[in-house]
C-alpha cells in the first residue's frame, strides 16, 4: 500500500495553534493539476510506502517555491 497526502499548514503562533488543510489524500494514483496556496505557510507532500517493494515517485513542479531542507 502506498499513501500520498498533499497538505498545507500555517506557521504556528505563540500559543502553538495553526491551521491545517488537506488538499488531497490518495492511494498513490497519478494526479495532475494546478494549485494556488490559500495562505502563506508550508505546503507539501507526505509519502508512505507500506509494501515490501521499492517505489519510484516522479514529481514535476513549476512556479514559485522554495524546497525546505529535511530537519
Amino acid at each position: 500500500m502506498f499513501e500520498v497526502e498533499f497538505h498545507g499548514h500555517t506557521e504556528k503562533d505563540a500559543s502553538g495553534a495553526g491551521d491545517l488543510m488537506f488538499y488531497s489524500k490518495t492511494g498513490g494514483s497519478p494526479e495532475s493539476g494546478t494549485f494556488i496556496a490559500p495562505w502563506d505557510g508550508i505546503h507539501g507532500w507526505w509519502l508512505k510506502n507500506d509494501s515490501p517493494k521499492d517505489v519510484v515517485v516522479k514529481l514535476e513542479l513549476a512556479g514559485f517555491y522554495e524546497p525546505e531542507a529535511k530537519k
